[in-house]
């Protein structure tokens, strides 16, 4: 760091421009460890003192307040003021009947809301970065929301040193963090702006809560997205927090790369800290079911015969009753409706349950009848879902609504005075709410996600199975969530009478065709079909093997093939990133230009009979036996690979310079701390058996000498400490043992003069 006395005078500077008035400066007069700012906030001039000290820190003496810390002065009611965001944010969240969802986090496993209170609490030397991950339904939401709700109480009673933001980032059409973070500030109506929100996090009493990261990967592709939390993440200089979720470590893995591809060359220090929501057990189900018969009054009979309704209707159906949402609808439902008792497509069953209920009781004529069919009201809701999409949003506005509505009337010969009712009953129909925030007011949305994947599944499931349809405009829009893939799978699987025969390899030759298409959206599309087309062979594959079926152009992002056997089928121009094969069987098949990226196998369940797939072609492995980390290392490739029953020639390639095993295990052991922090401090306790090693002094000049890191000084909570800082990827840096011709000098340099001094 330059003079601590210059830094933060420059920092002080930047902290005040960010809450200044659009254009205004910041003047400052005096000595280093003493000086006099003025600046205009709100059109009225502001001025403070700031006294500077190694020993004591920063104080500040404004106005009335006289002499108090730096960050109680900027998150005070004259700057920040984030005792009154605290309020506004205890005021837009209300306590709801919350059952503690568990979580699981490399320092433990515990109730959700407590493994994340814990790791706020604890000091970081650099940016943490928290990703909580849970599928859709699993109850991330309302546990980010618990948590923000919990947070602003410990902080207006002062059991908490710091604010937690809720940032709802699910299903807006942005790239960028800034607008997410404007829009949540302007909902909540308070003073402060997103300009000044790196700052608070610099300073550790705000923590950005982002809700459905994944979800910011709009139009403008995953990079964009990236890359926007990554410029966020940089401008926090290796301090403070922030804690985003996503549905699935795919998109974690994406950020994680992503992010170090940007730490490589810019100035970045995170660590990355990985949070687990599980779905809900036995027991926690029975808490739910406690809670709610004791709201109501019930005897111990009551709610034990209730209970075994619940148990009936879920029969076999476990993976819905783990999810909190899913769980906590059914449940109500019963409550209800006491002919209501499940079925083999619980989520159809509990849909049609709804639709029919609501067409009873809201969306009627003058005479009191309903003024649709139950089919046709789930048309309406598919094409609500659809435009949605379309906008790459959850929400539609008023003018948006009456679109749909009249489009649907006229293509439904419904009599016109049905859109009116539409319109109005809309919001209040089940499964539908009104949006959120001021801007939304009016409009409507779906009110969990799991029914907005289900309406959407319909639409693509009618777009795939549509003669002529170009399929790029529904594919190109955003991610497609796992569960829209699978319910389209099972959808279409439910619709094929039995004399149509296999329509597999039409259906992926539509999406084939798709993602062989050039266009600004390419890459978007490749991935979605590719998500469809593991889905098409997952429910396929549950039946019977998927036999001699071609695989164009399509990109598999992540998910898994389990249990699926394929015989005698042909991939061509196929990607698989991060792909789960431990339970795949490819049998007597045929691999062109297929690349696999860090794909997940196990010696004892996975066939990967690919007749073409060279040591080349895959880029890192994960093997299930061995722990399951990626190992680049062309000769472990290889060895997997002939395990899984590729058909590998002897010697494919090179095995590489001959380094000693013991340094090898210093690089490997380097790598993998790379890929969960952007910097590697050398006192790092959890590190000290890497760095005790008798070999790593001269490891560490041989990586500096060769430009493969650089050593930092940096300033933390305490004395300054040394970092590493990777100038590659780790995979860049591992696979450079093999010396291909692309592998960069540096990288090909260093492993040159580690196998030469063991010689």
């Amino acid at each position: 760091m330059t003079d601590y006395f210059a830094y933060w005078k420059g920092r002080i500077r930047h902290d005040l421009a960010s809450f200044g008035d659009p254009g205004a400066s910041v003047d400052v007069d005096g000595s280093d460890r003493r000086f006099r700012a003025s600046w205009t906030m709100r059109s009225e001039l502001r001025e403070a003192t700031f006294s500077i000290s190694r020993d004591e820190g920063v104080w500040v003496t404004a106005g009335s307040a006289r002499r108090i810390p730096y960050r109680a002065f900027v998150s005070g009611p004259g700057m920040a003021d984030l005792r009154h965001v605290a309020r506004m944010i205890q005021s837009t969240r209300k306590p709801t009947l919350y059952i503690a969802a568990q979580a699981t986090s490399p320092n433990g496993s515990g109730p959700a809301i407590d493994v994340l209170t814990e790791l706020l609490a604890d000091e970081a030397d650099a940016t943490r970065v928290m990703m909580v991950t849970g599928g859709a339904g699993a109850g991330k939401t309302s546990v980010l929301r618990e948590l923000v709700r919990r947070g602003a109480e410990a902080y207006l009673n002062g059991s908490a040193p710091r604010l937690l933001l809720y940032v709802n980032a699910q299903g807006r059409p942005l790239a960028r963090l800034n607008e997410a973070l404007a829009t949540e500030l302007q909902d909540l109506r308070v003073g402060l702006t997103y300009h000044s929100i790196a700052v608070l996090a610099q300073l550790g009493v705000l923590v950005p809560v982002i809700d459905g990261f994944d979800e910011l990967l709009g139009v403008s592709g995953y990079d964009d997205a990236f890359s926007s939390l990554g410029r966020f993440i940089e401008q926090l200089h290796g301090e403070g927090q922030i804690l985003a979720s996503a549905r699935s470590t795919y998109y974690e893995e994406e950020f994680l790369e992503r992010a170090g591809r940007a730490s490589a060359t810019g100035d970045q220090a995170w660590s990355h800290v990985p949070v687990r929501i599980q779905e809900w057990s036995d027991d926690d189900r029975q808490k739910y079911l406690d809670r709610w018969s004791e709201q109501r009054g019930w005897s111990s009979s009551e709610a034990q015969a209730f209970r075994a309704r619940v148990t009936r209707a879920f029969k076999d159906q476990v993976a819905l009753a783990q999810k909190p949402m899913f769980f906590t609808r059914v449940v109500d439902l019963l409550q209800h409706d006491a002919s209501f008792a499940g079925g083999d497509d619980l989520l159809r069953t509990l849909v049609r349950e709804y639709s029919s209920r609501e067409l009873k009781e809201k969306l009627l004529d003058r005479q009191s009848r309903p003024l649709m069919t139950g089919d046709q009201f789930e048309d309406l809701l598919q094409e609500l879902a659809e435009e949605m999409w379309n906008q790459e949003t959850r929400g539609l506005d008023v003018g948006s609504i009456r679109f749909v509505a009249e489009y649907f009337v006229h293509d439904a010969g419904l009599p016109d005075a049905a859109r009116q009712v539409i319109v109005e009953r809309l919001p209040a129909m089940a499964f539908l709410g009104r949006g959120d925030g001021p801007a939304e007011r009016g409009g409507i949305a779906f009110e969990h996600e799991l029914f907005f994947f289900y309406f959407l599944a319909r639409a693509i499931a009618a777009r795939l199975d549509a003669t002529g349809v170009d399929l790029r405009a529904i594919l190109g829009r955003s991610a497609l969530p796992e569960e829209v893939a699978d319910r389209v799978a099972r959808d279409l699987a439910g619709s094929d009478a039995p004399a149509a025969g296999n329509r597999l390899q039409e259906r992926l030759d539509r999406l084939s065709k798709a993602a062989e298409q050039e266009s600004r959206r390419a890459a978007q599309v490749r991935e979605n079909a590719g998500l469809l087309v593991m889905a098409l062979m997952r429910e396929h594959g549950g039946r019977d093997a998927v036999e001699g079926c071609k695989i164009r152009s399509v990109v598999f992002p992540g998910s898994h093939l389990r249990n699926v056997t394929l015989n005698r089928c042909t991939l061509d121009g196929v990607d698989m990133r991060r792909t789960d094969l431990a339970a795949t069987r490819f049998v007597g098949c045929e691999a062109r230009a297929v690349r696999l990226y860090e794909p997940r196998v196990s010696r004892e369940s996975t066939r990967l009979e690919l007749a073409g797939l060279g040591v080349d072609d895959v880029a890192g492995i994960r093997v299930v036996e061995d722990g399951g980390d990626t190992n680049y290392e062309p000769s472990f490739i290889i060895d997997a690979l002939r395990s899984c029953g590729t058909p590998i020639a002897e010697d494919p390639a090179p095995k590489g310079l001959a380094v000693p095993d013991e340094e090898m295990k210093l690089m490997e052991g380097l790598m993998r701390a790379y890929r969960r922090t952007a910097l590697v401090c050398l006192q790092d306790d959890n590190l000290s058996g890497l760095f005790a090693d008798r070999r790593w002094p001269r490891l560490q000049e041989e990586l500096l000498t060769h430009g493969i890191v650089k050593l930092e000084e940096r300033a933390t909570r305490g004395r300054p400490k040394q970092f590493l800082r990777p100038q590659f990827l780790p995979k860049q840096i591992m696979a450079g043992r093999v010396g291909r011709p692309d592998t960069e000098p540096q990288i090909r340099s260093l492993w040159e003069a580690l196998a030469t001094s063991a010689q």
